[in-house]
């Protein structure tokens, strides 16, 4: 009986059914795109945090009880030479961040990006596994 009933409308407006499949399926297809590309983009960046922050054991930060970990104060420098104290540390390497950096060439000439704000941070040298590396020329060798 319903399957006459279906039968029926099916045939007496079949552009409306075709429209209704169309749209369901359409529906569906752009649903499960955005899963699968949301899911390999949060893959990307945990598999890309994972490169840069994965070859540390331990890091040492400063307390902040609430609120952003930009906002919270910087662990002094001086606490490099208290870590590398420690029995079984193989080597401390201090992070210095700084925002809003101009970075000047050899010829004294600003360098600006129209991309993400410009960061300033240390050569790391001290440490087996460096997460910068360089892709021509040498390493820095003076501040």
């Amino acid at each position: 009986m319903t399957f006459r009933l279906i039968w029926r409308n099916v045939a007496a407006k079949p552009f409306r059914f075709l429209l209704t499949c169309s749209a369901v399926t359409l529906g569906v297809m752009f649903t499960v795109g955005v899963f699968v590309f949301t899911d390999s983009l949060r893959a990307t960046f945990g598999d890309l945090a994972d490169d840069i922050q994965g070859n540390f054991d331990i890091q040492v930060r400063s307390e902040i009880p609430f609120g952003e970990r930009l906002d919270a104060p910087q662990v002094p420098v001086e606490l490099a030479e208290t870590l590398e104290a420690v029995d079984g540390v193989e080597a401390v390497q201090p992070r210095i961040i700084s925002f809003n950096t101009i970075a000047i060439d050899g010829d004294g000439e600003a360098q600006v990006t129209l991309g993400p704000p410009n960061l300033g941070v240390n050569w790391e040298s001290d440490t087996p596994t460096p997460r910068l590396f360089v892709q021509q020329g040498r390493p820095p060798t003076t501040s």
